[in-house]
């Protein structure tokens, strides 16, 4: 199956579909946060999360602090690493906007008491790992029919809570066909 190439661009999200399944992506949903034909695109899996104490993640939080927090499953390129998508820009200083309302970024006062507040506050999303493709790859992707593109407003899907986004790509789209653009 060979499909026309389609627009895409970051804020639209991924949805994959039965080819991907036995792979890394099978029913993933992925929001697309940055994408450049000449340089590759990056985004985040967004139905597919763990709650993790954040001891085993962070150093220098106290070893008795057991509290688990959900954590988005980013993908699995660099699934070791650490990102904090920030629903308000006032979280850290001076983060970078990926889209209107959400950054990434960012420095945080050097103090365990800000660190906490960020971590803790309803408008960040941790994520562990990310989505990743290389120079053309994501549009043969496309053009085969791996993903479908589905376009909704991001910082309302984010809003929900993490537990409310494990949801399959049809449940994804059915449930946010509302806000579709």
């Amino acid at each position: 199956m060979h499909l026309e190439p389609q627009i895409i661009y970051p804020g639209q999200f991924l949805l994959a579909t039965e080819l991907l399944d036995g792979t890394d992506f099978e029913k993933a949903v992925i929001l697309l946060l940055d994408h450049d034909e000449k340089e590759g695109s990056y985004g985040i899996v967004i139905n597919n999360h763990s709650h993790i104490p954040l001891n085993e993640v962070f150093s220098g939080l106290p070893h008795n602090d057991w509290k688990t927090e959900p954590f988005f499953l980013g993908g699995p390129v660099d699934d070791s690493k650490v990102q904090i998508l920030q629903l308000s820009k006032s979280l850290t200083i001076e983060p970078q906007e990926l889209l209107p309302g959400i950054y990434m970024g960012g420095r945080v006062e050097n103090s365990l008491t800000a660190m906490e507040e960020m971590l803790f506050s309803d408008h960040s999303r941790l994520i562990l790992g990310y989505s990743g493709w290389g120079i053309g790859q994501l549009s043969q992707e496309l053009s085969k029919g791996a993903w479908k593109v589905y376009s909704t407003n991001p910082l309302k899907v984010l809003n929900c809570q993490i537990d409310e986004l494990k949801l399959s790509p049809d449940e994804f789209q059915h449930k946010f066909e509302e806000l579709s653009a």
